[in-house]
């Protein structure tokens, strides 16, 4: 997966000072929330492989603004490679995009995608530990040790 960046070295961006501050903040809270190095989730620029694309774009909830940083966060946490490559953007001055809006809307999908990343991983611990009790019986009580917690 190969994605343009505005905000890596080498990037450079025109535009105003409050998109600039919001989209600064928007991928520092994605970075912070998911804990991904991805720099720039919204730039508009991606190139998937088709097998990526047949993979990756079912999984995509979002019919909005969102849709890009929910693609390439199920990606990263699938181990899809992406690449980021810096391009230089200019604002669009007859932009029609509602900027509040759109924040509002990108915050409900990252506490929705936050959401089902925790309960893929609550899932797949529950898979595992069935496993594990599928194969072998553990009794544990606190405090007391046992063949696996034993103290040396």
């Amino acid at each position: 997966i190969a994605i343009g960046s505005r905000l890596i070295s080498g990037g450079q961006t025109t535009r105003c000072l409050s998109r600039e501050i919001v989209s600064r903040f928007y991928n520092q809270l994605l970075r912070l929330v998911f804990q991904t190095r991805i720099q720039d989730t919204q730039c508009g620029f991606k190139v998937l492989s088709a097998a990526a694309s047949k993979t990756l774009l079912p999984q995509v909830e979002d019919r909005g603004w969102f849709w890009d940083s929910e693609l390439l966060l199920a990606a990263e946490r699938q181990g899809w490679r992406i690449l980021e490559h810096p391009i230089r953007w200019v604002e669009n001055p007859d932009s029609r995009v509602a900027v509040c809006r759109t924040a509002w809307l990108n915050l409900c999908g990252i506490y929705r995608l936050r959401r089902r990343f925790s309960r893929t991983k609550q899932d797949l611990l529950s898979r595992t530990l069935k496993k594990v009790g599928d194969n072998e019986s553990v009794s544990v009580t606190p405090g007391e040790p046992n063949e696996q917690n034993q103290s040396s």
